[in-house]
């Protein structure tokens, strides 16, 4: 027996898979943002640790 579905309930169906494909790509960005400001602030400790370790060891 084939299942049948309505017109409306496909493109529903279809909204949503787009929906969730374009929300899954948003997360991978602002992922990759995170990780990026992340690297960010850890470099920047490591810079303040190598200068204060300079002016220590003048």
């Amino acid at each position: 027996m084939p299942l049948s579905l309505s017109p409306s309930l496909i493109l529903q169906f279809t909204l949503l898979i787009q929906a969730t494909e374009e929300n899954t790509k948003f997360t991978k960005k602002i992922e990759i943002l995170d990780a990026s400001e992340q690297e960010s602030n850890a470099r920047m400790e490591i810079n303040k640790a190598d200068s204060t370790l300079d002016h220590v060891n003048m």
